[in-house]
């Protein structure tokens, strides 16, 4: 959303020009309304509604939460980032409501960031490979019946992809320029065919 050196949206600013699409008039809202918020008040909402609430929510704008709730936490949100009169509006209880929503939605951004960050982290401790024999390195850490692995001929490396059940048949090829891009596109391949144990390697 905005950033310390952004120009701050005024009211006027939000709601004008006239909005292009329904992306556009998404985008604006979120721009506007985030500048109230901070982690103070992203705290205060997570607080009042609950994390677990607001991360099971299947609404976009959290509208399997009651009104009623969402009307009664406006009420009482206490400081924002900016005040109403700094952006030239002023407070409403659908303003506030507003304010609230956009703080629950960065909140759940940043726990989906975080989850995804875990997952990337838990990927990488599987994947770990053989020492290399004779330019030849295996990936460890695959679901049973996968073989990924790299041939190193020192000007190029192959890289290749066995699925369970294809033999000596590779369902996908790779030639590389080091090992290391081999490695990559192996791991990135692991990944994308969800090949790779959640347990780590072996």
């Amino acid at each position: 959303m905005t950033t310390a050196n952004s120009t701050p949206i005024t009211r006027a600013g939000y709601m004008g020009p006239p909005f292009t699409s329904r992306e556009d008039m998404e985008k604006r809202h979120r721009e506007y309304y985030s500048q109230y918020v901070d982690q103070s008040v992203i705290n205060r909402v997570v607080q009042r509604i609950g994390a677990d609430r607001l991360l099971a929510s299947k609404d976009p704008s959290f509208n399997d939460i009651r009104l009623k709730e969402w009307d009664v936490l406006a009420r009482a949100l206490g400081p924002l980032a900016v005040s109403f009169k700094e952006l030239r509006d002023f407070a409403t209880l659908g303003g506030l409501v507003c304010i609230a929503k956009e703080a629950a939605l960065q909140y759940v951004e940043s726990q989906t960031r975080r989850r995804h960050a875990e997952a990337d982290a838990e990927w990488l401790c599987a994947m770990n490979w053989t020492t290399p024999y004779y330019g030849v390195q295996h990936l460890k850490g695959l679901r049973p019946g996968w073989r990924i692995s790299i041939s190193d001929y020192n000007t190029v490396s192959t890289a290749y992809v066995v699925a369970p059940g294809g033999g000596f048949t590779a369902c996908a090829e790779y030639v590389a320029t080091s090992p290391e891009d081999a490695r990559s596109w192996c791991e990135g391949k692991a990944r994308s065919l969800d090949a790779v144990t959640q347990g780590g390697a072996a």
